[in-house]
């Protein structure tokens, strides 16, 4: 797996001058080594889900990009649909499968890619 980088990232959900409201992300920078893994943890609204939203391809960041290894994945002037990323996301709630558990649930991205454990 190629080294993921976060390159100054930030998210506006409001609009320009005055009407612009406080950042959901406010340049987040990081740079997860190969084969690395990271918990983003924080309170409710601090912004954890709009970063994993960006890296999944979901949203485009307002400033900023994102890198994994030499591909540019998203950035404020273009963003890869989310097919062309390469990741899997498991959401919270709402999307999970309620006929299999937690782990086949977590697990259900690489066995589609069939990557086995």
């Amino acid at each position: 797996m190629a080294q993921l980088i976060l390159n100054h990232l930030t998210k506006d959900f409001g609009g320009k001058g005055a009407d612009r409201v406080r950042p959901a992300v406010s340049d987040v920078s990081l740079a997860l080594r190969k084969q690395g893994f990271l918990a983003l943890l924080g309170p409710s609204g601090c912004g954890k889900t709009t970063v994993l939203r960006m890296i999944a391809g979901f949203e485009q960041p307002t400033d900023g990009s994102i890198e994994l290894g030499e591909r540019r994945l998203s950035d404020a002037t273009r963003v890869l649909p989310p097919e062309k990323h390469n990741m899997a996301m498991v959401f919270q709630s709402y999307a999970l499968w309620p006929h299999m558990t937690v782990a086949e649930n977590v697990g259900y991205p690489l066995k589609v890619r069939g990557i086995s454990g």
